[in-house]
């Protein structure tokens, strides 16, 4: 090598930025570069004569494996290279990443050694652990974020990668998933604006796109989302791939569908209360009619049946037999008024709440056996006939007598009404451990179950041949089952039609009574 050259390339070895090391078949170091100065503060004159197997510079846990390092580089093959890496101390007493690479030249007749060069790459390494970090943050956030995150390929559409979140929403696992295409899961209504939306972010007309729609999931059922997607390019400005997120928003949309109906649930609410309120005050007015009119029938229909009873009675003179039969059916009819508008009046009361029980102890037993014998003559008259069934001994509940009694009475007279001449009426008084019953059956006509809800209602009757020759209000089944209601029991029925019908009062049953079965 000629002086110019061996110049030169002192030269370069004095300004490489490589700590340069040359070292012998022993390991002691012949010659190392000025760039040791710089990465590790050493001074490369006194480092002159050192062995390279020297560990003091060494990271304690990298010492075993530089030292197999230069050995394998000793004996390696003239002009093999060889790669290791090692941490050496700085005289500061911080550690820097090297990386070095070797030449073995000890068959190099002029040189006769082994050339070392050692790169610091610290820096780059902390830059490598950082963007590693970085990289395992982004996948921990994606594959753990609480919204579905997915890169899709914008030339066909295929998902490139999902999370699990997305998974979750849609029923798929990641490797179903990754064989779908965005279309694929997008509801059939919203797949055409989709298209549109990715044409116009390739074309870069729109950077982006955001729509509330709906995703078929794999059991075939729908969720509403919120999309959101935004085209990701490159240097070029070609769309890469677009980065899609995905919020299931199905309670919102439930919620916001619930409220939408309870708001228009309270409008309707609010319309049936007006229209409630009017009802109201049209009953009141029609009660107060009612009750204003029957007290001004009353008067005069209870004139006439005194006049009438007069006349028949002979108090003006003589009365012939057939004048008597019509004065008769002139009263019977005269009765027949007043007890409706006894009926209208007791109704018109009971509305208004100013019905109010006297209740005593009452002996049930007592009271139906009075009952049933007063009817007994009345639906004799009419080829009747009405028994009576009850424990013997006396029941007794705690009853407003009079009320209860006319409330029995009307099923007895119901009961008459729709039974045709020769079937029997039965009253039968039971009772048990809280509570009595006390049923009226007949084997009459009987009521259609579909009538049989209306029964209870005001001016409400069942159509048959008997109902009307019978004739009445249609008010006794109303007043009667709200007497029972304030007497705290029930009034129900049991009826087939051509079989008779059988009506039940329950009660409570005073404290202390003998339970007769």
């Amino acid at each position: 090598m000629s002086a110019e050259s061996g110049a030169h390339l002192r030269l370069a070895l004095e300004n490489t930025s490589d700590i340069i090391t040359v070292f012998d078949r022993d390991g002691n170091i012949i010659y190392q570069s000025p760039a040791i100065g710089r990465i590790l503060g050493a001074n490369p004159r006194a480092r002159i004569g050192a062995n390279i197997f020297d560990s003091a510079l060494v990271h304690p846990d990298d010492r075993a494996s530089k030292r197999r390092f230069i050995k394998s580089l000793i004996a390696s093959r003239p002009g093999q290279e060889l790669k290791g890496d090692f941490r050496l101390r700085h005289v500061d007493g911080t550690y820097r990443d090297i990386e070095a690479i070797g030449i073995n030249m000890l068959h190099d007749p002029h040189l006769q050694a082994v050339v070392l060069s050692s790169r610091d790459v610290t820096k780059r390494k902390i830059a490598l652990a950082a963007l590693s970090e970085s990289e395992a943050r982004y996948a921990l956030t994606f594959n753990n974020a609480p919204i579905g995150i997915a890169h899709n390929d914008p030339k066909d559409g295929r998902f490139l990668l999902v999370n699990q979140y997305l998974c979750y929403i849609l029923g798929y696992s990641q490797k179903e998933l990754l064989r779908k295409r965005l279309r694929d899961v997008i509801g059939a209504d919203d797949v055409a604006q989709n298209l549109r939306a990715v044409h116009d972010m390739q074309s870069g007309r729109i950077n982006g796109y955001h729509h509330e729609q709906r995703f078929v999931r794999k059991d075939g059922s729908t969720v509403w989302v919120n999309v959101r997607m935004a085209p990701q390019r490159d240097a070029s400005g070609k769309v890469t791939y677009f980065l899609i997120t995905v919020e299931d928003i199905s309670e919102r949309k439930l919620t916001d569908v619930v409220m939408r109906r309870q708001q228009e649930l309270e409008a309707k609410t609010a319309v049936l209360a007006e229209q409630r309120e009017q009802l109201l005050a049209i009953n009141k007015a029609k009660d107060e009619f009612v009750s204003l009119a029957s007290h001004q029938l009353r008067t005069p229909a209870t004139s006439v049946k005194q006049y009438v009873g007069l006349l028949m009675q002979g108090y003006i003179g003589p009365v012939t037999p057939e004048q008597q039969q019509f004065l008769a059916k002139a009263f019977e009819s005269n009765e027949r008024q007043l007890k409706i508008i006894n009926q209208l009046l007791y109704v018109a009361r009971l509305d208004a709440g100013k019905v109010r029980l006297e209740p005593n102890e009452c002996d049930l037993s007592k009271l139906l056996a009075d009952v049933v014998e007063e009817q007994r003559l009345t639906l004799a008259d009419q080829g009747k006939e009405i028994g009576l069934h009850m424990p013997t001994g006396p029941i007794t509940v705690p009853a407003d007598e009079r009320l209860l009694r006319m409330a029995i009475e009307n099923l007895i007279d119901n009961a008459g009404k729709y039974s045709p001449a020769g079937k029997p009426i039965t009253v039968s008084l039971r009772t048990g451990k809280r509570q009595v019953a006390i049923a009226v059956r007949d084997h009459g006509v009987g009521i259609p179950k579909e009538l049989q809800a209306n029964l209870f209602q005001k001016f409400s009757r069942v159509d048959n041949p008997l109902s009307i020759a019978a004739g009445g209000s249609g008010l006794g089944l109303y007043w009667a089952k709200k007497v029972i209601h304030l007497h705290h029991g029930q009034l129900v029925l049991v009826s087939k039609p051509s079989q008779g019908s059988t009506f039940t009062i329950t009660l409570p049953q005073a404290e202390g009574t003998a339970h007769v079965a």
